[in-house]
Formats: structure tokens, sequence, C-alpha cells
């Protein structure tokens, strides 16, 4: 399985804040009570708080790229990944295309255009469905990426926007089966 994110320095984009780190030591359980439903309890509470910092920063009217760059920032303290990659839907062409990258191979994210329907990102959008575990390399195939990636996972999830499905956001891992469904 995927290992939890481990702690960051502190820091701008780091998911430490002045209340401190998101993650914290919890006490050891009581007699009889499994560990599992502390480290739950746990990890519900550091993904509540990522999930609550994102929202009260979306609130100050970001565009595309500080809104990603921010949600690619947090989302680690979510989801272990490699890369993280923003695709929106092209209405003339009907593409999906990589708009923002972070991670590896994030120049080649940027410069996918997929057809939709094609490749993990192209299927998530067309049918408006998450996709875990999906083969990376088909997205650099179906985009015509000659030289590859090193990249082997793909979790992707559509979004949509007053009942239309806009785009997607993807991320990648380079190890195979890295994603779980509770990702």
């Amino acid at each position: 399985g995927v290992p939890e994110a481990e702690p960051r320095a502190s820091g701008p984009g780091t998911g430490a804040t002045a209340m401190g780190s998101a993650h914290r030591t919890l006490s050891p359980p009581r007699a009889g009570e499994p560990r599992h439903v502390f480290d739950d309890i746990a990890r519900a509470h550091r993904e509540l708080y990522v999930l609550y910092e994102i929202a009260q920063s979306m609130g100050r009217s970001l565009g595309v790229a500080d809104t990603f760059a921010l949600v690619a920032s947090r989302l680690g303290a979510l989801v272990p990944y490699s890369s993280c990659g923003l695709f929106l839907r092209s209405e003339p062409s009907g593409e999906v295309c990589g708009t923002e990258a972070s991670g590896t191979d994030a120049d080649g994210i940027r410069r996918l255009r997929l057809p939709l329907g094609a490749g993990n990102v192209g299927w998530s959008v067309r049918e408006r469905q998450p996709l875990l575990n999906g083969e990376a390399g088909l997205d650099f195939v179906a985009g015509g990426m000659e030289e590859g990636t090193r990249l082997q996972s793909a979790l992707v999830t559509p979004l949509v926007f007053n009942d239309e499905c806009i785009g997607c956001l993807a991320v990648y891992h380079i190890e195979a089966r890295a994603f779980r469904p509770e990702h």
C-alpha cells in the first residue's frame, strides 16, 4: 500500500499553519480499544482541516493558476502523489487539455491534448466518473507523447460546474496501483 503522507517542514504551502501541523500525535489507546480507531479519527481530522484551508483560501477569488497551486500544495496531505494535473475541456475542439501541472513529468502533462473519451482523463470527463488506478501511460499515448512517462497509476476526478463537466483533476504516482478507494 501507499504510506501516509509524511509531515513536511513548516511554512507556506506545506500544510502546517499557525495552529500547528495537520499531523498530530495521539495518546495511546485505552485498554481494549484498537489503535486503528484513533488513526482513523486523526486522518479524518487532517482531511477536514486541509479541506477547510483550501475552501478558506479559495474564497479570495483566485485565478486558475493560483487555485491549482493551492489545491496541489494541500492535496498531498490527503493523497500521496508524484504528479498533479488540471485538465480543462476545450469547447471548439472537444479535446481535454492539460492546463496546469506539478511534479514528475509536469511539462508533458501540460502539453497533453486528449480527445474526449481517450485515455484516463478523456474517459473520466466524457463519462463524468472518477477513475481509480488507471494506467498513467494511457494518457501519454492517447495524447501522442512519444517519450512516455515514468508515472504508473492515475486517480482522476471529473470537475462539474453548473451540471457540465468542464475537465478533471488527475493525480499520478510512479508506483503501480498506488491509490486506494479512500483517496
